[in-house]
């Protein structure tokens, strides 16, 4: 997605900073109060270093401002969306699996370095919120918005609001088990999920079956990644349509659960294994094909316009890390260049790119 240059209207008020923290990279959106996008960057994430966690989000906001020609000393509010369980109130991450964060104060440790108001929540009800807040599903109050990458998890909505659960772990679909004594998962358990449909798992499992004699077109020598294995299995590659449809499979049988458990007929699937498109939807839809055929019960929990793509350019991650900044901009009182109140500004803008 191309970054429009700055305005003169945004080149005379403050920025917001929506921060998207995954497994593999960060994602930062620089936008206006109005949500008009300033300029977007991503930078690869350094996993384990949690003493470190606060910096990283600082440079990668640092990156965005440079590559938008705008002056760090312009964001006004940063809010940061990460992966685990993650604490809004008290600003923390208390556990994050994929990255080896565990008890990170980062909220209070980028608002330490930058001087301005942060406030966080886990990566995937932030994007859900923004799929809600922003309507890019229409009229809708109850959805569920899965996200499928390094790691898979959901946003789940019922009358308009986000749940985030007692401890903080609503949503955490990638943990359910779909496979009993599978592949080991990152969290402790096997059979998990996200350690069978993931991006990493996907490419994992296809380099399992090279390894025990299978052929694949894919060439040798290189790091077979997600992307790689969806193109080979769409262009007839059997090998990698294999470790495709295990994927899909696992995630039909995710979606019957969920299913089953909240009867929510609507579900708004991105993240960056969708980048694939009909290479990740058309498996899928074959997969939830089999499930509904199964019995009545799943036919009914599953309905046929279950699954929805989100509109093509739309990226959740930072749009709903960049209502986490407004949102906390408004809470502390903060005003714009002018002296006018954060908090008399509409809340109903549309995101522009």
């Amino acid at each position: 997605m191309s970054t429009p240059a700055p305005t003169s209207a945004t080149r005379t008020s403050g920025l917001l900073a929506g921060v998207d923290v995954g497994g593999t990279t960060i994602a930062v959106r620089l936008a206006d109060p109005d949500l008009v996008s300033v300029g977007r960057t991503v930078v690869g994430t350094v996993r384990g270093e949690p003493t470190r966690a606060g910096r990283q989000v600082v440079d990668a906001i640092g990156v965005a401002c440079r590559e938008a020609g705008v002056e760090p000393e312009r964001v006004e509010a940063v809010g940061i969306g990460v992966p685990g369980q993650v604490d809004g109130e008290a600003g923390t991450v208390s556990m994050a699996v994929n990255l080896g964060w565990q008890q990170v104060h980062l909220a209070a440790d980028v608002s330490a370095i930058l001087g301005v108001p942060c406030t966080l929540d886990n990566d995937v009800r932030a994007a859900a919120e923004g799929v809600r807040a922003q309507r890019m599903l229409g009229d809708v109050r109850d959805f569920i918005y899965l996200s499928v990458g390094t790691g898979i998890a959901a946003g789940v909505v019922i009358d308009d609001v986000v749940l985030h659960g007692a401890h903080m772990f609503s949503g955490e679909v990638g943990h359910l088990i779909v496979e009993p004594g599978g592949p080991a998962c990152a969290c402790g358990q096997r059979g998990c999920l996200e350690s069978i449909a993931s991006g990493p798992a996907v490419a994992s499992h296809l380099r399992t079956l090279v390894a025990a004699g299978a052929s694949t077109s894919l060439p040798r020598g290189e790091p077979w990644t997600a992307a790689h294995v969806y193109a080979a299995s769409a262009d007839g590659d059997p090998v990698a349509r294999a470790a495709v449809d295990r994927g899909a499979r696992a995630m039909a049988h995710a979606l019957h659960l969920l299913g089953v458990v909240l009867d929510i007929p609507t579900v708004a699937i991105g993240g960056g294994v969708t980048a694939a498109g009909s290479a990740f939807f058309d498996p899928l839809e074959r997969a939830l094909d089999a499930v509904r055929a199964s019995s009545q019960l799943a036919a009914a929990v599953l309905p046929l316009d279950l699954v929805h793509p989100l509109p093509a350019g739309y990226e959740p991650g930072t749009w709903g890390a960049v209502l986490l900044a407004r949102k906390g901009r408004v809470l502390t009182g903060t005003r714009d260049p002018q002296g006018k109140e954060v908090g008399t500004r509409s809340t109903t803008a549309n995101p522009t790119d």
